[in-house]
């Protein structure tokens, strides 16, 4: 049986071997990690989730005390990597893309696109970097990657596919042609809602 402690000992598994692999120091792709990650994947769904996870944690750097023995042991293990990884060579991208798939894989979509679009609402207040569509964009690619990639039908051609896939993959280059920094009244003006066409 598939438990969360089955579940935090795979992703705990998954991350020491996607610390051993990565460089130390500088911008790496997003995609050569992914491509990493789910090269040594079984293509099952269980596998995957972990994957989506582990890969939230290593990205976003993420608190990874939830796992076995916890985060300490697992970077004196394998050391803290410096590494910002980066898609479209943005690092916040990368991050969206992995948090939204780590949410999506362990609490489903419905959750991962609400809190992706209430991030961005939160984000288009006072003080706020904006409503970005693009970051919009990344999350929702994150999110239903893993959608696809935790169904049962679809889990070993999702994993075959990030195995291999490119940045361009992850997030087309067009995207970054959004809109992004919009205030909540700019927001209003251009799209009325978030529900709007």
């Amino acid at each position: 049986r598939y438990t969360e402690s089955r579940m935090a000992a795979i992703t705990a598994e998954m991350l020491t071997d996607m610390l051993a692999g990565v460089k130390r120091t500088g911008p790496e792709l997003l995609a050569g990690v992914v491509n990493q990650a789910f090269a040594a994947g079984d293509g099952s769904t269980a596998d995957n989730r972990s994957i989506f996870i582990a890969l939230a944690l290593l990205v976003a750097q993420m608190d990874a005390g939830a796992l076995p023995d916890g985060e300490r042991a697992l970077f004196r293990k394998c050391g803290k990597p410096r590494t910002q990884f980066q898609l479209q060579g943005r690092a916040d991208l990368a991050k969206h893309w992995t948090v939204s798939a780590a949410i999506t894989a362990y609490m489903g979509t419905d959750a991962s696109l609400t809190l992706g679009t209430w991030k961005e609402i939160s984000d288009s207040g006072d003080g706020g970097s904006g409503f970005s569509l693009v970051d919009l964009a990344a999350d929702r690619s994150g999110a239903f990657s893993a959608q696809r990639g935790t169904d049962e039908e679809q889990a070993g051609a999702v994993q075959h596919w990030l195995a291999r896939a490119s940045d361009d993959n992850l997030l087309p280059v067009s995207a970054l042609a959004l809109a992004e920094g919009m205030t909540e009244g700019e927001f209003r003006s251009r799209y009325t809602n978030t529900d709007s066409d």
